[in-house]
């Protein structure tokens, strides 16, 4: 199954549903006549302040019955921090070049959504089966070069890019649902 937009086709290359684990393969192309930067590199902190780089890492959430995993920039709620989650580490993608890569989570998956605290205090979790998944893939076009450095994380070198450069070009593909079972744990609502 294939989703293009003017500068990226974002191809789900597979998903697969386990016992313990759930994975998804993806690729991105790059379409444009530029190099562009998937916004793809999501990042656990542990409690020390370490930081490591997760490539199966997504950002996870249930809404109206689908499990929508994505890989970009995050706008914050209009309730919450302006800064927003911290801006995902990058891939460099040449023109016409393809990425791929497996998105794995454990099952049930879990809400992975910088508000997500927000959403679960103090509200037990439920079990779900959502029935369809979405995958989201932010990128960057038209980045000057000074805006994007390397940094090192952990043993890695990473590329990154300041939040105020990242939203003047991010730009997301999203796939249309893909029918599948996941097992998922969702905040009991409210009204319940």
């Amino acid at each position: 199954m294939s989703w293009k937009t003017e500068h990226v086709d974002l191809d789900v290359l597979g998903v697969e549903v386990g016992r313990e684990r759930m994975r998804l393969g993806y690729r991105v192309t790059n379409l444009a006549p530029s190099e562009l930067y998937l916004v793809n590199r999501l990042f656990r902190v542990d409690p020390q302040g370490r930081v490591a780089v997760d490539p199966g890492l997504a950002y996870a959430l249930v809404v109206d019955g689908a499990l929508q995993l994505s890989k970009e920039l995050l706008e914050p709620p209009e309730w919450a921090s302006p800064e927003g989650p911290p801006v995902p580490y990058l891939t460099r993608l040449a023109a016409g070049g393809s990425f791929s890569e497996v998105i794995e989570l454990a099952l049930p998956v879990r809400e992975n959504y910088p508000w997500t605290h927000f959403r679960l205090r103090a509200r037990p979790l439920r079990q779900v089966t959502a029935r369809a998944l979405v995958l989201t893939v932010g990128y960057l076009t038209g980045c000057q070069p000074e805006w994007v450095r390397t940094v090192e994380v952990g043993q890695r070198q990473e590329l990154a890019i300041d939040r105020g450069h990242a939203r003047r070009v991010h730009a997301a593909v999203t796939s249309t649902p893909v029918e599948v079972e996941v097992p998922c744990l969702e905040p009991t609502p409210l009204d319940a």
